[in-house]
């Protein structure tokens, strides 16, 4: 977050940005603020964890008004940062803060008195975030094949993630093998880590076109990858060599 605090009247007591994790009074909490020692000093603050007390650490000391003012997150590492020009900054100060993955960002002014007004005018207020970085996911399939007693087959089929990412919530949606579709679609194969497998049992109908001196077409299979904290709508199509035993 990024906010230019362009002018204050009245009484200036702790004015900026803030981020905290919720409403209540005793919050973790980093804040971009002046007037926490002086009118010309910004400084950065931090309350680590719930209930903990506030630290603050002082900027430049010819803070002069108006000043720009930047707190920026990344994972739990909260840093606060100000400058003359919304150009060339320069860090106050960096915290270890953790916060849920909900949290509060917003204009902060305070006069430190009940009978007193702090009436501080922002402007260039921007919010940004950045998207987490693409996921290393390599999702291959192979299947093997038993001939049941009602002509039918049974299909085990292992899914193998090669890449360096965890492919949360991975889900079948199609399989096909010859002119049939292979069940139970969808089907939920979880959680797959980094050189991790999952194993599916699926049934493919007896009319699904095997002969046992006929090299087998590939099944074509479908597969969906929820990654953490947000949606991937693309699908990879996943080609899988199966051997037939009757």
């Amino acid at each position: 977050m990024i906010a230019r605090l362009a002018s204050v009247s009245g009484t200036l007591s702790n004015t900026g940005i803030m981020m905290r994790e919720t409403l209540d009074a005793g919050s973790a909490t980093a804040a971009m603020v002046v007037g926490s020692t002086g009118s010309r000093i910004a400084a950065f603050g931090a309350r680590t964890s719930t209930g903990a007390a506030m630290s603050w650490t002082g900027g430049n000391q010819y803070s002069y008004m108006p000043v720009w003012l930047k707190l920026q997150r990344a994972g739990n590492t909260i840093t606060g940062s100000q400058s003359s020009d919304g150009v060339t900054w320069s860090t106050v100060g960096t915290a270890t803060t953790p916060m849920a993955a909900t949290y509060y960002v917003g204009l902060a002014a305070c006069s430190g008195s009940s009978t007193a007004f702090d009436i501080s005018n922002f402007d260039h207020v921007n919010f940004a975030v950045q998207p987490p970085p693409a996921a290393d996911l390599k999702i291959a399939g192979s299947a093997t094949f038993s001939k049941q007693t009602d002509g039918s087959y049974s299909e085990t089929l292992v899914l193998s993630n090669l890449g360096a990412s965890t492919a949360y919530t991975t889900t079948l949606t199609s399989m096909a093998v010859g002119d049939a579709s292979a069940s139970p679609i969808p089907l939920l194969a979880g959680d797959i880590a980094p050189g991790g497998t999952a194993t599916a049992i699926l049934t493919v109908p007896a009319d699904a076109g095997f002969r046992r001196q006929q090299r087998l077409r590939p099944p074509e299979m479908h597969v969906s990858r929820r990654l953490l904290r947000q949606l991937v709508p693309e699908h990879s199509t996943l080609i899988g060599r199966p051997t037939s035993r009757s």
